[in-house]
Parts: structure tokens; sequence; C-alpha cells
């Protein structure tokens, strides 16, 4: 994280290398190399809480990436109906897809890897493997979604952020 009130709620996934600045054997500073696993900082992770959703309701929420393309978000989503259970995103023309959901059931997804409270429910089998994604284009940040059973569903993720430093 930076420290500057400007970047107060943005941080970069950096490592440093770290070397000493010496005169006449004395240490007098460091310098300081930073290397990240990509050129733009995050934003601190935002939560997106969609919840009562009626069978085929429709929700649009907006992401707050500088970036085009899209963010896989961490999700927890509570099945309130039997059924099969499908969130699609018209920004992407693309469906996320788990047949044989059961009410109270929880599934957690965390790209790549997708887990059910059921111990009974063989998740890997019946899910498209199309995970759901939060996307961001030149002209338009919307995503409309359509769940196609009741549910709650919470996202998060930490959209990017293109800042100079």
């Amino acid at each position: 994280k930076l420290i500057n009130a400007e970047y107060i709620d943005i941080f970069f996934e950096a490592s440093f290398n770290v070397s000493k600045i010496e005169s006449d054997g004395k240490v007098y500073g460091f310098e300081l190399e930073m290397v990240t696993n990509r050129p733009y900082a995050l934003q601190e992770p935002i939560l997106i809480y969609l919840k009562n959703i009626v069978p085929n309701g429709q929700k649009r929420f907006y992401s707050k990436s500088d970036e085009e393309g899209y963010i896989y978000p961490n999700m927890e989503i509570t099945i309130a109906e039997d059924g099969d259970f499908e969130l699609y995103n018209s920004l992407e023309d693309r469906t996320m897809r788990i047949a044989n959901c059961k009410v109270g059931e929880v599934i957690r997804v965390n790209y790549p890897v997708i887990e059910s409270s059921l111990k009974d429910h063989k998740i890997q089998n019946d899910f498209n493997w199309k995970f759901f994604r939060i996307a961001t284009t030149f002209r338009e940040k919307a995503n409309d979604v359509t769940i196609s059973i009741p549910c709650t569903i919470k996202m998060i993720y930490s959209p990017v952020v293109k800042v100079g430093i």
C-alpha cells in the first residue's frame, strides 16, 4: 500500500529487492526495487450483494475497473429453491450454469475453484465451467445480470486502478 492520502484505498501486489547504500562501512539508506505482478494497482475489495433475487430476476451493477476486460470475483451463492442455477451477464453474453442445486446449498466460487456446502452434490459434474466474470469495455461498465432461480449472491473483487506513482 502507498502511504499517501490520494491513494488510500489502492495497493500493489509486489515484492521488493533491497540493497544497502553504504559509505565508509556505514549504512546511510536503502535502495528498493519493486517488482509487481501487473502494470496497474488494485483497489481495496468491493462487495456486490445481490439479495432476495426472484426467478429470472435482473440486476444491474457497474464495474469499477479502469481496465478493459474482465475480473473473476470471489462469490458465495446461497440457493433458495431447488433447480438449475444460471447467472447470465448480457455484457459478455456469457452464462455460468450449475445443475441440481438444492435449497440452502451454499456454493463458493474462487476462480478456478468451485465448491458446494453439500457433500453429495458432485458440483464438478453439474458445472458448465464458465466462471462468472465482471466485465468492462471501452464504452460500457454496466453489468446486467439475470439469475434463473431464487438466491442471494455475494461477490467480492478488486478493480484495476490506473494510477501513476
